[in-house]
């Protein structure tokens, strides 16, 4: 089992580098986010609700507000689905300007404990974007990725990995058939069936040549 951890460690110290090493522009910022779920039964269906505020460190800015809700249905312990919809403000920092975007996701979720201290988790996101600014329909998929280690009772090790697939390059989507990708490490505190995320994400971006990567501290509570 340590080989085994050692090696996941190794892997996602390796892509945490490379997508470093090879931006040509640094940005720092933070996450914080708020994410609730009605019930978490089996055969039954449940209410999404979230909102998220982004900020950028480098101009002192709020760079993205997030609110996302829809409805989903647990199939059974491994596997769910959702229809959501999410509204997002965002501030171009190149441009100084807003926009706004109007997001609709078709969502699958899997996920299953491979033993009594590690866990796997999957989702997958189809997405429909819509900006208020040019009224195009962009499309997106989103395939993420995780392993959890519970070593505590109420603490947990967690990382994940996701990757954005533009799938035309109309509207808010770039012309890079993979961009961004996010990677996250960061730890848990379980709590009477919530859950308290505190980690570092990096967001790697290739926009027409421009390479950026984004050191991010991220606060989640779940419940």
């Amino acid at each position: 089992m340590v080989s085994k951890t050692r090696f996941l460690l190794f892997v996602v110290a390796s892509l945490l580098i490379s997508q470093t090493v090879f931006a040509g522009e640094q940005r720092h910022g933070s996450w914080v986010g708020q994410f609730y779920r009605s019930n978490k039964d089996i055969k039954r269906a449940y209410l999404w609700n979230e909102i998220q505020f982004r900020f950028n460190h480098n101009q002192s800015v709020l760079q993205q507000l997030l609110w996302r809700t829809g409805v989903g249905y647990q199939w059974n312990k491994h596997l769910n689905v959702s229809l959501l919809y999410a509204f997002i403000n965002s501030q171009n920092l190149d441009t100084n300007s807003k926009a706004n975007e109007h997001r609709f996701t078709q969502q699958l979720g899997w996920g299953k404990s491979l033993n009594e201290k590690w866990s796997f988790n999957t989702r997958w996101r189809l997405e429909q974007r819509i900006s208020e600014e040019t009224s195009q329909l962009a499309l997106r998929a989103r395939t993420l990725g995780g392993m959890r280690y519970r070593w505590k009772e109420k603490w947990s090790f967690s990382f994940w990995d996701e990757v954005f697939h533009n799938l035309n390059e109309r509207g808010l989507n770039s012309d890079r058939w993979v961009n961004p990708n996010r990677l996250f490490l960061g730890v848990s505190h379980h709590f009477n069936g919530d859950r308290v995320d505190i980690g570092y994400l990096n967001q790697y971006i290739d926009s027409s040549g421009n390479h950026v990567s984004e050191h991010t501290l991220v606060l989640y509570y779940f419940y």
